[in-house]
């Protein structure tokens, strides 16, 4: 019913966290009972680029 954030303050609409956790159980409800595979297909990604990952440059932590 409340948040403690600045927006939640400062306007009299919700903030996105007090509609993150008012949509929280219906989006997991949701995808629980709703998503289908596609039955496992695979797509050939024939780039011709390297599989070698270069993510080297990228700040640690940073999944790759």
């Amino acid at each position: 019913m409340a948040c403690e954030c600045p927006a939640d303050a400062k306007y009299s609409s919700a903030c996105k966290h007090r509609v993150a956790v008012a949509i929280r159980t219906q989006f997991l409800d949701a995808a629980a009972t709703q998503v289908v595979a596609d039955g496992g297909t695979v797509v050939s990604d024939d780039t011709g680029e390297s599989d070698e990952c270069d993510c080297a440059d990228l700040g640690d932590g940073f999944p790759c």
